[in-house]
């Protein structure tokens, strides 16, 4: 129950008329050895590095989320009160003690395809969630207070005592309050692929591929392993960081990725100190064997 009580979802933007994201895209670019570039993959670098914290915080949460419900839904639709056998209402108003032994307030509604949830949900089952002013005390006395809605789906077979398989998670308005900590999720949809240890997850735009992370907040963390697939150029870049330290939404003195491109192109980016000057990041450009040296300032924050 601990990880339920840091929900938040996945990546994406909401907004009147903006242009959708564009997906990623298919193909390496080949990285050129110019300033205007090394600019660009500080940037490039920096901003997905504050992304890959979040999804990483996302994935955590969410995997409780999902954890927690496949053994909620038997529970409430075998007690009799599931309209029709696929949705459920609990009115905590009513009875305080329907979730016991945790405590609870407001309503929640789950929708579903599938009662039978076991150690293998089939491909096509979905769980859509609906908070109003929900809010649970757990016997820790720990509080969560939720408002917005989930959905979980299983794109494949999912097997949830070896986690393999494919799920996605879309949220509408989802925000929450645990303890005094308050999140607010994006809209936008999350799709995770677990298999043999290895863990991706797909946004609109990038794709996140086990990533190691330990992240305090969405803007303060550090990613120290795994890789980010992220538009750049003509194409496609492998972002990969290797103790990547964020603090207040700015890379810190030390951090450190490599970014690997088509064409056997490659750069490395280092983060380094300047006193009272802008933080400076170190970009050294390799391309057909030939390393370049370009210095781009980041403005702290």
């Amino acid at each position: 129950m601990a990880g339920l009580l840091l929900l938040l979802a996945g990546c994406g933007s909401g907004g009147g008329s903006a242009p959708p994201p564009e997906p990623l895209r298919t193909t390496p670019h080949a990285l050129q050895a110019n300033q205007p570039e090394a600019d660009a993959l500080a940037a490039k670098a920096a901003g997905s590095a504050m992304t890959g914290l979040r999804v990483s915080r996302d994935l955590e949460s969410l995997d409780d989320i999902g954890r927690l419900t496949r053994e909620l839904v038997p529970r409430v639709f075998d007690d009799g009160e599931a309209a029709n056998g696929t949705r459920a209402e609990i009115d905590c108003s009513r009875n305080p003690f329907r979730l016991a032994p945790l405590l609870c307030s407001g309503s929640m509604r789950i929708e579903v395809n599938q009662r039978e949830v076991g150690d293998t949900i089939v491909a096509g089952t979905f769980f859509d969630l609906q908070f109003d002013k929900f809010q649970v005390f757990t016997p820790a006395f720990e509080r969560l207070r939720i408002s917005g809605g989930l959905r979980i789906g299983y794109v494949t077979d999912f097997d949830a005592r070896a986690r393999r398989g494919t799920l996605t998670y879309e949220s509408r308005g989802l925000s929450t309050n645990h303890d005094g900590t308050i999140l607010d999720a994006s809209e936008g949809v999350l799709t995770v692929g677990y298999g043999d240890g290895n863990v991706v997850v797909d946004s609109a735009t990038e794709r996140f591929i086990d990533l190691q992370a330990a992240a305090s907040s969405d803007v303060d963390g550090t990613l120290s392993g795994g890789s980010i697939l992220s538009n750049f150029g003509d194409g496609y870049v492998d972002i990969r960081p290797a103790g990547w330290a964020v603090a207040g939404g700015a890379p810190q003195a030390g951090a450190v990725a490599t970014v690997i491109g088509a064409a056997g192109s490659s750069a490395t980016l280092m983060v380094t100190p300047a006193g009272a000057s802008p933080t400076l990041c170190r970009v050294t450009i390799e391309r057909a064997g030939v390393s370049t040296l370009f210095v781009v300032e980041l403005p702290l924050r």
